[in-house]
This record gives structure tokens, C-alpha cells and sequence, in this order.
């Protein structure tokens, strides 16, 4: 038995079946992973699934949004993926490579949910996860957030929410649809007085949360944190 402390923690949690549904289990196996990561200083990785074989889902543009922003909800600093080539076996199907070498629509799915992946890291691996809840407006009183540290308003379904604090102790979220066929409208309100700002997906740059920010599409996750303007600056 190694007696040294890995750098980080992988393991596999599948996710969505052919049915649609959510494997049973997925989020229980995140919070498990997170509690004794975050107990032992030592950060995971989630394995999730690019390709259909058994009885798992074929993959999808929001499946794969989904199994990323999800992952970093729960505080997870890397995604790996089974499998990135297709074994030449069983009922194996559309991973990124498929049995003869060559790409496969879901390649190009993969590449763009990692570039979004890689936009938001350089602000993301900053944070430190401090909290994460499920919320639907159907299930939770309005203004009564008893399960956030951050927020004292929120509006939407099946939202997913991560909380977290960088070096200065301020202030971030990850809001995420975990609908997988439904885009969200949501409303967010801080605690802390300030100008609520999102990392861009794409860009990965800080910009003032507005406009339509404020739909989420099918799996789809969005950094957010609050600034106090400096008077007379508008900095």
C-alpha cells in the first residue's frame, strides 16, 4: 500500500441512460468524492461518458455541458472521458474516434464543450468549493435560500448551484440547467451589495452579467460573482 498522498483523486461516475433518465446515484457519487477531497486537500477528476455502449445514452451536446458543469458545481478540477477511442467490441458507438481511426460528430461536440472548459479554467481553478444545493422554485420558498451562503434571491428550475471563494474570500457561484432538453430562465441576487459579474464561456474573460445571460441552455453552467463598484471610478 502507497503511503504517499496522490495529486488528485480520478474515478468513474457514468451518467444518462439511453432512457434519458439520470443514472441513480450520479450526484451522490459527486458528493461523496467531494467531501473526502476537500476533507484531505486533495483535488478529483470526474470520468464521464463520450461514447453509447450498454445501455448509456448516446452523447449529446448537452449531455456533455451537462457532465462538465456539473463536475465543476461540485467543485472537481478536471474532466476525463471513457472512452475517447471506440473499443471494437460489444455495442460500443460514437465516441470522439470511432472503430477505423476516424472522428465522429461527437469529436466536435468534445472539442467545443473542452474550449469552454478551457476558457472559464485560468479563473475557475482560483476557486475553492465551500458549498452545493439543488434548487427549483416548485420545491423552495422564494427568498428563503436557507441552503446558500451567498445568495439571497433565486429564480428558476432544476438548477444546480456551486458555491465558492477565492484567495479573498469573495464570492462565487456556478448556476447550472440540469435539464437536459430545456433551456433555463434564471434570476440571481448576492447577499453582498455590488454589480453581479460571469466569466464568458467563450472568452473566459470577466464581463457584467446581462443582456441574455440569463437563459442557460440544456446543461449549460456559467460562473458568477458580485463586485462592489468603487464610487466615482466605475471600477
Amino acid at each position: 500500500v502507497s503511503m504517499v498522498k496522490p495529486k488528485y483523486i480520478s474515478y468513474d461516475n457514468y451518467s444518462l441512460m439511453k432512457d434519458g433518465s439520470l443514472r441513480a446515484g450520479y450526484f451522490e457519487n459527486l458528493e461523496a468524492v467531494r467531501n473526502v477531497t476537500l476533507k484531505n486537500n486533495i483535488p478529483f477528476w470526474n470520468i464521464v461518458l463520450s461514447n453509447a455502449h450498454f445501455d448509456y445514452a448516446e452523447p449529446s451536446y448537452a449531455g456533455l455541458c451537462f457532465q462538465l458543469y456539473t463536475t465543476l458545481a461540485y467543485g472537481g478540477k478536471g474532466i476525463c472521458y471513457f472512452t475517447y477511442y471506440a473499443p471494437q467490441t460489444g455495442n460500443y458507438r460514437l465516441a470522439p474516434i470511432d472503430q477505423f481511426g476516424h472522428k465522429t460528430a461527437t469529436w466536435y461536440l468534445l472539442q467545443n464543450v473542452n474550449l469552454q472548459m478551457h476558457a472559464i479554467g485560468k479563473a475557475y481553478m482560483k476557486l475553492k468549493s465551500v458549498n452545493v444545493f439543488h434548487f427549483s422554485d416548485s420545491k423552495e420558498t422564494k427568498g428563503n435560500l436557507k441552503p446558500s451562503r451567498f445568495l439571497s434571491s433565486l429564480k428558476g428550475d432544476s438548477l444546480l448551484v456551486g458555491e465558492f471563494e477565492d484567495s479573498s474570500k469573495a464570492p462565487y457561484i456556478i448556476v447550472v440547467n440540469k435539464s437536459l432538453v430545456k433551456s433555463q430562465l434564471f434570476d440571481v441576487t448576492f447577499t453582498k451589495p455590488g454589480t453581479i459579474y460571469q466569466i464568458n464561456n467563450y472568452t473566459g474573460e470577466a464581463e457584467p452579467w446581462g443582456g441574455e445571460s440569463n437563459w442557460l441552455a440544456p446543461g449549460q453552467g456559467r460562473i458568477m460573482f458580485v463586485k462592489k463598484e468603487e464610487k466615482g471610478t466605475g471600477k
